[in-house]
């Protein structure tokens, strides 16, 4: 460490501990040295690109004579978490590379055992899975973990009366009024009912398929492969998309709305809803996301034909997003930032 940064410590430190009172600007001010709290936030000005970096980290830094970002190794991306037991975690906090650091480490314990312990610790993990959550955790425990579950699958707490209320609603909307029990107890949800009949399916396909068209149903986004995956943070608001490629396209066209514009049409005899990926509605384009590959399949040649007639009728210009443009624009992305894109978009960034 260099003489500057050693004197710059002396100020700060009091009897080989930190004041921390130093923690504040304010303290700074009223002992007159605010050019300490300038060089520290100069000398670690590397650290200007990553969020919720604190002052005592930046101290830590100049402690240690870092002069560089302490990056995770797991993800490459973003800065190593710090802890105020004064040392870095072994990962950024994100949870991809604490999974990865979890199968590390569950790797080395597992490669240290011998077949005989490892077939005594499957034993007894097996025989603690057994059994009713009442023999397991007890009554009271198994009931705050029913609670729970139900909790999280609707996201909140029903009363008995709800329950009841909805189960009969849902009855009489698959069964209809042919059904003679229906409206006077509730469907017993833990028996499976017979399969619906052919007018009953097609019922339901064309009620889903108005109030797609119509704009009060949009088909859940957390029913696609991407898992909850692909999404884009800004300002702490997390906006989810079906794709990688939809979320890269939006971050960098952020005027275009994501799935607004419906389209009917026909292929194969059936009727089906083109949902258009984004539309500007001040420039007026529509915009399809579509890999190379199945840019000429024969319902996207459909879809396609019916929202170019869409366009001509509405004023609209419509444009197919593919490899090409995500090669030329992907670089535009900070993937600092916006990591959780990188897997996607990597394919575009190899020169």
């Amino acid at each position: 460490m260099n003489n500057i940064r050693k004197k710059i410590l002396e100020k700060i430190f009091l009897n080989d501990r930190i004041n921390h009172f130093c923690l504040k600007k304010q303290w700074f001010s009223n002992k007159n040295i605010e050019y300490v709290y300038d060089f520290i936030l100069l000398e670690t000005k590397f650290l200007d690109n990553f969020d919720s970096v604190s002052f005592r980290e930046r101290i830590f830094y100049i402690e240690n004579d870092l002069t560089s970002p302490q990056i995770c190794e797991f993800c490459g991306l973003r800065k190593l978490k710090f802890k105020f037991t004064l040392k870095f975690s072994k990962t950024c906090g994100d949870k991809e590379c604490l999974s990865k650091i979890r199968s590390f480490y569950l790797r080395q314990f597992f490669n240290n055992l011998t077949m005989k312990q490892r077939e005594e610790l499957h034993r007894k993990i097996g025989n603690s899975n057994r059994g009713s959550l009442e023999s397991r955790f007890g009554v009271e425990r198994a009931k705050q973990i029913k609670e729970n579950i139900s909790k999280s699958i609707i996201g909140r707490k029903q009363s008995k009366e709800t329950r009841i209320k909805r189960s009969i609603s849902l009855k009489g909307k698959l069964s209809g009024n042919k059904n003679p029990n229906f409206g006077k107890k509730p469907w017993n949800f833990g028996l499976k009912t017979g399969p619906l009949s052919y007018e009953q399916k097609q019922l339901q396909s064309k009620i889903m398929k108005d109030k797609i068209l119509e704009g009060s149903f949009t088909p859940c986004i957390t029913n696609s492969w991407t898992k909850w995956k692909s999404f884009v943070k800004i300002q702490n608001k997390v906006i989810k998309f079906r794709s990688d490629w939809d979320a890269a396209f939006w971050l960098l066209n952020q005027k275009s709305q994501y799935e607004k514009i419906r389209i009917d049409y026909v292929f194969g005899n059936e009727r089906h809803i083109y949902l258009v990926d984004f539309v500007n509605y001040e420039d007026k384009i529509l915009f399809e996301i579509k890999p190379k590959k199945l840019k000429d399949s024969p319902k996207n040649n459909v879809k396609f034909k019916t929202a170019k007639n869409w366009c001509e009728k509405n004023g609209y210009k419509f444009v197919v997003i593919d490899d090409d443009w995500f090669k030329e624009n992907a670089k535009k992305i900070n993937f600092k930032i916006h990591s959780n894109l990188l897997k996607g978009m990597k394919q575009f960034l190899r020169e």
